[in-house]
């Protein structure tokens, strides 16, 4: 069985990544890509939905014949 996974990146990616730059203008790229980092990991359902993808049929029957 196989499963499909959507993932929607909510508008709250791009303040976070907004922040980070800003951080990277004062305190450097290390420091803000740890932050950005940290928070993606810990507020990840603020920042994006998983969810599964609609099935698709894995045959189609067209006048009772499968294609």
């Amino acid at each position: 069985m196989t499963v499909t996974l959507d993932l929607i990146i909510l508008p709250a990616f791009t303040h976070l990544v907004d922040c980070a730059f800003k951080i990277a203008a004062t305190h450097g790229e290390d420091r803000a890509a740890e932050w950005l980092g940290e928070t993606f990991t810990r507020d990840f359902e603020l920042i994006a939905q998983v969810g599964t993808a609609d099935p698709k049929p894995a045959l189609t029957v067209i006048r009772g014949g499968a294609v």
